[in-house]
């Protein structure tokens, strides 16, 4: 499939991968499964969107950052990786439990995105895209002494709090957030 099909791309395409909608050239991890998760994630991600079309998204964005009119209103969505995560076949396991996985499944994300959401996105990395380490709602949390449930299936969420009275609240002064719970595990 070139570059200049993606925006056809769906999953009664022929070669794509219909359970993670990408075309199946671009997601050999598919087959991969181990109950240990992937094997390798070694291979390289190609971006199927033409870069005259990657340019012309970022240079609308300039003009607005820059308080110039574009020819349109330029739409950049933030979307949650608990629904990229599954559309890029991928288990929440994997993806919580290894920074390579999650870090590549960001990028892939982000290339489902670049082929399949018609916007203004031009970067697979950065503010609101991807590359940084996601632990979803519950790094302060967890880093705050609080137990973070890690599901197979789904994003982390936070067991309960332990701040009861006046004896929990004096040790949360002691408690070094930036070097225990989850933001001890920051890549």
């Amino acid at each position: 499939m070139g570059p200049d099909e993606c925006a056809e791309c769906n999953d009664d395409h022929p070669g794509a991968d219909p359970r993670a909608g990408l075309p199946a050239a671009d997601h050999q991890r598919a087959d991969a499964w181990s109950d240990q998760g992937l094997r390798a994630m070694t291979d390289v991600i190609e971006i199927g969107v033409p870069i005259d079309e990657i340019e012309a998204r970022r240079a609308r964005l300039e003009r607005v950052r820059r308080f110039e009119r574009p020819d349109r209103v330029p739409v950049v969505p933030a979307i949650n990786y608990r629904f990229l995560v599954p559309v890029v076949g991928v288990r929440f396991k994997d993806y919580y439990a290894d920074p390579e996985t999650m870090l590549r499944t960001q990028i892939l994300g982000q290339k489902w995105l670049l082929e399949h959401v018609r916007t203004d996105q031009c970067d697979i990395a950065g503010a609101w895209v991807g590359a940084w380490t996601d632990f979803q709602n519950t790094t302060e949390a967890g880093s705050l002494g609080c137990e973070v449930v890690f599901p197979d299936d789904d994003i982390p969420w936070v067991q309960g709090g332990w701040v009861r009275d006046e004896r929990d609240l004096r040790r949360l002064e002691r408690i070094d957030v930036v070097h225990s719970g989850l933001n001890a595990r920051q890549v």
